[in-house]
């Protein structure tokens, strides 16, 4: 009985695991959901000026732009389906920072010029999600509060499609609560045989 109570608890934490997340998450990323995506421009904590653009699938050329980290306030509304994005795609943000001429991605670090995270995504609960980016080449002070963006609507952490990790740990829930009924019936089959 135990064991199936944990296969259960392991199951429900494979489906739900990235939607509890309390800290910001660096590296991680924003898929479209479908409909329109809110992005607001929040305070920033550094001087530099960046743009926040979203970009094709390869980080290489800007699609949307959505104003500079000292338009605090600034709203727009735009829907990805218009740019060729599909539901369950990652939504590849970045930013530009024009005192330094770099470029910096969510996401992989592969993306970025020196190969290090440059984004926290701080689930907000509701569909609302705040990314802060580190805005100086080899992570400065790793605060993530530099240029600050908030996104609503058609986003998720969470990948429509499911990872294959969370899959596995699936099967695996699948695999736990079978085996433990087995062994439960056979339990119970030895006892009726006395």
């Amino acid at each position: 009985m135990k064991s199936s109570i944990l296969g259960g608890l392991l199951l429900i934490a494979a489906l739900y695991h990235s939607n509890s997340q309390a800290l910001p998450i660096i590296g991680d990323s924003l898929y479209y959901t479908g409909g329109n995506v809110t992005v607001e421009v929040l305070s920033p904590n550094a001087d530099y000026t960046s743009t926040l653009s979203l970009f094709l699938v390869e980080p290489t050329s800007a699609i949307a732009s959505f104003g500079t980290n000292h338009d605090v306030g600034l709203t727009t509304t735009f829907d990805p389906s218009a740019s060729s994005y599909t539901v369950g795609e990652e939504l590849i943000f970045g930013i530009y920072v024009h005192d330094t001429e770099f470029t910096y991605y969510m996401g992989d670090a592969s993306r970025n010029p020196d190969n290090i995270l440059h984004a926290a995504v701080d689930d907000q609960g509701g569909s609302m999600y705040v990314v802060g980016f580190e805005d100086i080449l080899n992570g400065g002070d790793f605060d993530y509060d530099d240029h600050r963006f908030a996104f609503s609507g058609g986003v998720s952490n969470v990948s429509v499609v499911p990872e294959s990790s969370t899959i596995a740990l699936f099967a695996l829930g699948i695999v736990g609560l079978g085996l433990s009924r087995r062994r439960v019936h056979l339990h119970d089959h030895d006892h009726g045989a006395n």
